[in-house]
């Protein structure tokens, strides 16, 4: 969600739509990567974290 804040992310959403935001933890026990949030290119974010001039 951090990455989303930041200006570079937005802008890079408003000119072309992508990276999607990926958060995976790795299980030391069993091995496996498992999701734990995922942010799609563009999705509206809380107009306090929203850069006006980009």
């Amino acid at each position: 969600m951090n990455l989303a804040k930041t200006s570079i992310v937005q802008k890079a959403w408003k000119n072309s739509h992508f990276p999607d935001l990926h958060g995976w933890v790795y299980g030391l026990k069993d091995g496996l990567i498992k999701p734990v949030y995922e942010i799609s290119a563009g999705t509206a974010l809380d107009p306090l974290y929203e850069f006006d001039d980009l």
